[in-house]
């Protein structure tokens, strides 16, 4: 009889294991899961930082042609040569700004803030108006709605807000100072 009861014991241990085992080997695909989507977001971020720090720094060279900045503030007399270079930059913009929906928390709160200060300057509320049919309805309504709840009255120029910023920390003009 305990021949049996030892055989029994055996035989429930082997089924207790291969139980157990079975539970982890289907654990493992939800781990692996898991991991896959937080290493695709990381490389989404990464690839969106990069475009936004190559879009910036192409904006930057452009900012060298002052008739680029009547484009900024939506002057009605820019010409089709200024428009055929501001528009791509806008386009840029957009374009990265169409991963929105795979950020969450922190990242996406950035990301809002950022946008809606690329958004401010009118030229680029009026490229977005010219070019908002090339993206998908749910991210036009998206940027629609960010468009229509931005507060641009009283907008000031980005010299002004700095002028402001240092009077405010005390630092007086350099007079006679050579431009770089």
């Amino acid at each position: 009889m305990y021949a049996f009861f030892n055989g029994l014991n055996a035989n429930m241990t082997i089924t207790i294991a291969s139980d157990i085992a079975v539970i982890i080997s289907l654990g493992y695909p939800v781990l692996q899961s898991w991991q896959a989507d937080r290493n695709q977001r990381a490389l989404i971020q990464q690839g969106r930082a990069t475009r936004i720090a190559v879009t910036a720094m192409r904006m930057a060279e452009f900012n060298t042609d002052d008739r680029l900045g009547r484009c900024y503030d939506g002057d009605p007399s820019v010409t089709e040569a200024e428009l055929r270079r501001f528009l791509p930059i806008c386009r840029a913009n957009f374009v990265s700004a169409e991963d929105y929906k795979l950020l969450d928390g922190l990242a996406f709160r950035s990301f809002e803030y950022g946008l809606k200060a690329t958004l401010r300057p009118p030229g680029f509320r009026i490229a977005w108006t010219i070019t908002r049919d090339f993206y998908e309805p749910a991210f036009r309504g998206y940027m629609d709605s960010l468009v229509a709840g931005l507060d641009t009255e009283g907008e000031t120029s980005r010299a002004a807000l700095w002028s402001a910023e240092a009077a405010k920390r005390g630092i007086t003009p350099v007079r006679g100072a050579a431009p770089p």
